[in-house]
């Protein structure tokens, strides 16, 4: 092919406005068809456990520290609590352990709510130490 008779033209000019390099570049940044499928990927892949069911002589040790608790909540007792919370998206849950100084005890429904405003479900817990007083 011969060229010769385009050689000596101008370059043609466009009617839109000039992009600038920002906008060029942008063209050219990739797309993400799968938006979402890394997060959904890693909530499938994220681990819950099942609630364990307490043997008998656990469940007797853990009532026994919860009516001490009880009788002493008055004096502020610390105690450190291990309880289940169940996962909001799938089967399971965690275990979750908590310090802290006890401010009140209900029992309907029964929560033990520490001083620094956690809240936990007495049907979930698993266990209760007594500590000492700070």
């Amino acid at each position: 092919m011969n060229y010769d008779d385009i050689m000596g033209l101008s370059r043609p000019v466009s009617s839109r406005p000039r992009m600038t390099r920002a906008e060029r570049a942008a063209q050219f940044s990739p797309f993400a068809a799968l938006t979402g499928y890394g997060a959904l990927v890693g909530e499938e892949a994220r681990q819950t456990e099942q609630k364990r069911e307490l043997r008998e002589e656990e469940a007797a040790l853990l009532d026994e520290r919860f009516a001490l608790l009880q009788k002493t909540v008055s004096s502020r007792p610390r105690a450190r609590f291990v309880y289940f919370v169940p996962d909001e998206k799938k089967e399971g849950g965690a275990y979750c352990t908590k310090e802290g100084v006890v401010k009140k005890i209900t029992l309907s429904p029964a929560f033990i709510f520490l001083t620094d405003g956690t809240k936990i479900p007495v049907p979930e817990l698993f266990s209760i130490e007594l500590l000492e007083a700070e």
